[in-house]
C-alpha cells in the first residue's frame, strides 16, 4: 500500500513537473520572479511568516493607542480569547479611520447599481453557497457537504490557490449588501475560523 502511494506521489509530481515545462520560458521568468519576490519580501518582514499565530499577531499591534486598551489589558493577562473578541470589537464599531461609506448610505448607493450587475453578483453569490466554483475555466466543480480545500481537479495547482485565496468573499459581502441576507455573511463566516 505504502508503495502504491509512493509511486501516485511520484505520478503526480512528473504530471505536474511537465504541466510547468509545458507552459514555456515567459510563464516560467513570471512564476520564478513571483516566487523570489513572495521569499524576499518575507525574509524582511516576520510578521509575514506562515507560521504567524495569534499570540504573535497580537504581540505585533502597536497596544499604546488608547482606543486598545481593552485588547492591552487582556495581552497582558494572556487571555489571547478575549483579545480576540476585543478586536474584533474595536474593528467593528470604531469610528475612525471612516470607511468610505455606512450603512446609512445604503439606500441612496443601491438605486445607482445596474439590476444586471446586483442579479449577476448575487447569482454567483448563491453558486458560492452551494459550494460551487469555477476557476481557470474548469468547472463548476461543486462539493456535496464541506469544501475539499485540497481538491486539485485536472492536478492544476492553480484552481487549488485560487479556491483557497477566498476571492469570492468580496462576491458574497457585494449580495449581502445588496440583500441584507444573512446567508451571504454566514457562508464567509463558516470559511474563516479566524472569525468569532
Amino acid at each position: 500500500m505504502l508503495a502504491v502511494s509512493i509511486v501516485d506521489m511520484l505520478c503526480r509530481l512528473w504530471w505536474r513537473l511537465e504541466a510547468f515545462l509545458a507552459k514555456g520560458p515567459a510563464y516560467w521568468y513570471v512564476y520564478g520572479r513571483w516566487r523570489f519576490l513572495n521569499w524576499w519580501y518575507r525574509a524582511g518582514n516576520p510578521y509575514l511568516s506562515r507560521s504567524l499565530d495569534n499570540a504573535t499577531l497580537l504581540d505585533a499591534l502597536d497596544l499604546r493607542n488608547k482606543d486598545l486598551s481593552a485588547i492591552k489589558q487582556a495581552v497582558a493577562e494572556r487571555n489571547l480569547t478575549q483579545a480576540q473578541r476585543d478586536l474584533v470589537e474595536h474593528f467593528g464599531t470604531r469610528t475612525h479611520p471612516r470607511f468610505h461609506f455606512t450603512l446609512a448610505d445604503r439606500s441612496a448607493i443601491l438605486p445607482i447599481i445596474r439590476n444586471d450587475w446586483r442579479e449577476a453578483t448575487i447569482g454567483a453569490a448563491d453558486q458560492t453557497c452551494r459550494n460551487s466554483f469555477c476557476f481557470r475555466h474548469l468547472g463548476p466543480i461543486r462539493f456535496e457537504g464541506g469544501v475539499n480545500w485540497s481538491f486539485c481537479p485536472q492536478d492544476n495547482i492553480d484552481w487549488t490557490w485560487d479556491l483557497n485565496r477566498h476571492a469570492y468573499f468580496n462576491t458574497l459581502g457585494k449580495a449581502y449588501w445588496y440583500t441584507g441576507d444573512e446567508k451571504y455573511r454566514q457562508k464567509v463566516r463558516s470559511n474563516c475560523c479566524w472569525i468569532g
